[in-house]
């Protein structure tokens, strides 16, 4: 009989520039996941979201950014297994569009 596999878990991350072409990174802070590191926004997919939803999501809550979701586009997909065998799907988009919250 084979071994029953662990849920993936899913995560939507954002690569958001600015007409620079600065990238933005957030130093991660109170998540229990490498909380001090500087990252790209993101987080995990929730059950029933679209990988996009997730990301904009993401966006306004970590950076109080409205992002379009039609203008996300791929740029990168993870597809690895974490150090305790848990499948790991990553998600990436790229924005240049994006409306900053007063």
């Amino acid at each position: 009989m084979a071994k029953a596999q662990r849920s993936a878990v899913v995560f939507a991350g954002l690569i958001i520039q600015n007409d620079e072409g600065t990238v933005l990174f957030m130093r991660r802070a109170n998540t229990g996941f490498a909380d001090g590191m500087w990252s790209l926004p993101g987080g995990r997919v929730g059950h029933g979201e679209l990988l996009v939803q997730a990301a904009a999501r993401e966006a306004e809550e970590e950076n109080d950014l409205h992002v379009h979701i039609q203008d996300l586009h791929t740029a990168h997909v993870l597809n690895k297994t974490s150090n305790d065998g848990t499948p790991v799907v990553g998600w990436y988009f790229h924005t240049k569009n994006l409306d900053r919250h007063p």
